[in-house]
């Protein structure tokens, strides 16, 4: 028999003999399809929101920082993603020795598409009756991408009149609330000074702001012109603790950091060079765990698939035992019984991967076109209220095609069962 005539004898069996069974497995097949393709699209979705926020809003490409911290303790990524992301760990950060030179050697490298440095701080806003802390981030407010991307400026102007007097500032629009002030309240900054000592200043509320991704991190932010942070620190025009660089296009962030820092150490800079995946400890772990879990549903899936599979195919081979016996006394051999179960095996799994890739592909469509609202908690992890799904051709074809391939190899034991049947017995079964 060839192999286009198992496949005819298969579908039959599929469509009329067993069709109950094989279409309840049959659907179970397309459920597991679906579900596996659209939560691996969620999962690119989510890590792809994360990575992108942490480059623009929080980091860079590549990060610069001083070669040793506070008592000439080596750095390690945790400080500095303690320092960059959650503003702990201000203490241990040094000034980088001689930014300028430093920020003027990278600026002319070819594998570098922009250059610029932040001061950073904690310190207290106040109204005079009212208080709260703030991390106060010194931007170039002419070079910093995160002004014209994530940061969305709901009241108030972009850049703010950073270089007026006294200087602006723009707050997150919840601070604001809290302390009952609006646009050119005048409030008092003060900041900690690297030697522990407290300054403080005039400022002007000229922006109000929310954050579209990982505000969960910014909520306590205030942006301020970087010259007006290092007079209130109390350091020198030059001083900076972080030169923050993207990389050119078609640059990848580990070639780009290891020539960065061959660069500075061979012109003997002290100085640390990170990556973002480095210092982007909190966001890289959510991207972990988050990468997990379409791994573990799909082995999960898998195992159950497996098990309702060859239990459907089992109780074809008890029920047929004597069709066999008769098929294989009229002259099939063991090869050809083999091959018989394998084929409807097949044929059950195509089916179901077939109608679960289609239901998984219109999923991702309608997602792509109209998003899928996540709601606030869920947005503050990934970044948006909405989530629109990446249709990856690589995850269609690797999921239905491994349960193509699955549906088989799980046929393989009761194909190998019903070959192994003496004709006498099977045809003396009841």
């Amino acid at each position: 028999m060839t192999f286009t005539r198992f496949i005819r004898v298969s579908i039959k069996n599929f469509l009329l003999r067993n069709r109950h069974r094989s279409f309840l497995i049959g659907a179970s097949i397309a459920f597991s399809i679906t579900a596996i393709i659209v939560a691996r699209s969620f999962t690119e979705s989510v890590r792809s929101n994360l990575e992108t926020a942490a480059r623009r809003v929080l980091l860079s490409d590549v990060v610069i920082v001083a070669g040793t911290g506070s008592g000439g303790k080596p750095l390690l990524p945790r400080h500095v993603s303690d320092f960059l992301v959650t503003g702990e760990n201000t203490g241990r950060i040094e000034l980088i020795p001689d930014a300028g030179a430093v920020r003027s050697i990278v600026s002319e490298m070819a594998q570098v598409a922009r250059v610029r440095e932040r001061y950073k701080l904690w310190g207290l806003l106040s109204t005079g009756e009212r208080s709260r802390p703030v991390q106060i981030f010194g931007l170039e407010l002419d070079n910093e991408p995160m002004l014209g991307s994530d940061v969305r400026f709901v009241e108030g102007v972009r850049p703010w009149p950073g270089k007026s007097d006294p200087p602006g500032i723009a707050i997150w629009e919840d601070t604001a609330a809290r302390l009952k002030v609006g646009l050119k309240d005048e409030l008092i900054l003060l900041g900690i000074t690297p030697d522990g000592y407290m300054n403080a200043t005039s400022v002007t509320l000229g922006g109000l702001f929310r954050v579209r991704s990982i505000d969960f991190f910014m909520n306590t932010a205030l942006f301020l012109s970087l010259d007006s942070v290092r007079r209130l620190a109390g350091v020198d025009d030059s001083a900076t603790q972080v030169i923050m660089v993207d990389l050119a296009r078609g640059v990848s962030v580990e070639e780009g950091a290891r020539l960065i820092r061959e660069e500075l150490l061979a012109k003997g800079y002290d100085v640390q060079v990170f990556t973002w995946m480095e210092v982007a400890g909190p966001v890289m772990g959510i991207i972990k765990v988050n990468q997990l879990i379409p791994g573990i549903m799909t082995g999960i899936l898998f195992v159950v698939l497996a098990i309702g599979l060859a239990n459907v195919l089992y109780m074809a081979v008890q029920e047929r035992t004597r069709e066999i016996g008769t098929i294989m006394a009229l002259g099939f051999n063991r090869r050809q019984v083999m091959h018989y179960f394998l084929c409807e095996s097949l044929v059950v799994g195509v089916s179901g991967t077939l109608i679960g890739t289609l239901l998984g592909v219109g999923i991702i469509f309608i997602a792509q076109r109209v998003g899928i609202p996540v709601g606030k908690s869920f947005g503050l992890v990934i970044g948006s209220d909405y989530l629109y799904l990446p249709l990856s051709l690589g995850n269609v074809m690797t999921t239905s095609f491994g349960m193509m391939l699955w549906s088989i190899v799980v046929g393989l034991l009761p194909a190998r069962r019903a070959a192994h049947l003496v004709p006498v017995e099977a045809l003396r079964a009841t």
